[in-house]
Order: C-alpha cells, then structure tokens, then sequence
C-alpha cells in the first residue's frame, strides 16, 4: 500500500483473484472487513489501521477520478506485456459495463496493458438481457369482483 515516500503490507483475506484482469482491483469492503478504516479527503483515499489508527496508505486521485495503486507487481504497458481481448470479455470482466464505458475507460487510459479486439458486429449479452427483463405491470386500482 503506498503511503507517500513508504509503503506498507496489507493482507486481504477472502478475496478474489483475477490474473487475466489488467489492472488491480480492489474492494473497499475487504479492506474495512480486514479492519482497517477508508477516509476520502483532500482527493485522497486514505486507508488507517481502524478508525482513529495511523495512516497506512494514502493514494491520491488520478485525472479521470480513480485512485490508481501502482506497486511492484503491476503489469507495465510494453509490447511483451500487452494481452489481446475482446470487447465482450472485457465486457464481462468489467461487471457488465456497456460497451462505451469500456471504450472511454481506454481512451482515457484509466485500462492499460490491454490491446482490444473491438471488430465483432455488436453483441448481445444474456446475462445482460437476462437482468433487464420486465415483469408485468401491476395495476394501480383495484378492480372490484362481481358476486
């Protein structure tokens, strides 16, 4: 965890693994169930050791509003490193975000080390379409029953 000049180890337990994913992604949820405490201020989030503990990270905003952790096991953007996947993966792997979400997460670099193979004809996702469906309207009077 970054915390200025220093850095500190925190170990989240519980938590998931995605090595295909490109960039780390971190639960706030984890980090206050490990006991630590999240405060964002100043265009910072900075992580204590509970509630009124000393500070053990502080990592402050990046342009587009997220705060970007960079350590020793980030994977750098080169020619060697860059994984070629296809928009409905990331679709899938981002939580289902559209299409366009996706496409302005790369235009403003907020995803590296990815090189996106967006040349399908638009997709359809079922998971998507499945959480969207409808349910029958119900009726705001109620209408009465004949004896």
């Amino acid at each position: 965890m970054p915390n200025g000049a220093t850095s500190n180890k925190v170990v989240l337990k519980n938590t998931l693994h995605a090595p295909d994913l490109c960039l780390t992604v971190v639960s706030i949820g984890r980090i206050l169930k490990a006991g630590y405490s999240v405060h964002f201020v100043n265009g910072s989030c900075e992580i204590k050791q509970g509630e009124e503990g000393r500070i053990i990270g502080c990592i402050p905003a990046g342009a587009n509003g997220l705060f970007r952790v960079e350590h020793a096991f980030a994977v750098t953007n080169n020619a060697t490193s860059v994984e070629p996947v296809s928009i409905l993966t990331l679709h899938r792997r981002l939580g289902h975000i559209s299409v366009d979400a996706i496409r302005n997460l790369l235009r403003t670099r907020a995803i590296t080390g990815v090189q996106v193979i967006d040349d399908f004809p638009p997709f359809i996702c079922d998971s998507c379409k499945y959480a969207k469906t409808t349910r029958k309207t119900i009726q705001k009077e109620r209408q009465a029953q004949q004896a």
